[in-house]
């Protein structure tokens, strides 16, 4: 994660791991949701999701999960749920409907896409046009200091789906 090296998967290799800075590998097609820091769950992070991409040559998904974090209100429908996708033949991401009754934390998602080298400066998000701006890597994402500039679309995190076309 941290020198944006590609590794072949089903093989063994050595690397260094000082414990400062612990080796760290994504597989290729990953969602990562960051968040700001919180100490309990009493306390709630900034309106903004951040959602790391990992381009990928293979389809992929991943579920995304929210709830009170207290009590049993999950039982009775009180979570949020999201589907995300990758699918990079028809190079498109998408984050499905919401299930659930709970009301997400975050208003916003700022979607950070690491390794959609060459992607022009726009995108199809829900059909419409959307700039994509760079964002310097130190800011995005404190592991990934190889792409000096990643590229950033941040969108409205509403309970619809959302389908962004590169």
């Amino acid at each position: 994660m941290y020198s944006g090296k590609k590794w072949s998967g089903h093989a063994e290799f050595l690397s260094d791991a000082p414990l400062e800075k612990l080796p760290v590998f994504v597989k290729e097609g990953s969602f990562i949701p960051t968040q700001s820091l919180v100490q309990t769950t009493a306390q709630q992070p900034t309106d903004t999701l951040v959602l790391h991409v990992y381009n990928s040559s293979v389809s992929n998904q991943y579920v995304y999960y929210e709830d009170e974090g207290d009590g049993y209100a999950y039982e009775k429908n009180g979570y949020y749920k999201r589907t995300m996708m990758i699918d990079p033949a028809a190079k498109q991401i998408v984050l499905d409907k919401v299930e659930g009754s709970y009301a997400s934390h975050f208003n916003n998602v700022m979607i950070v896409l690491h390794g959609f080298d060459g992607m022009n400066n726009e995108v199809q998000l829900n059909g419409n046009r959307a700039t994509i701006y760079r964002r310097d890597a130190s800011l995005a994402s404190e592991f990934d200091q190889v792409e000096k500039q990643l590229p950033v679309l941040m969108v409205k995190n509403n309970n619809e789906r959302i389908t962004i076309v590169w």
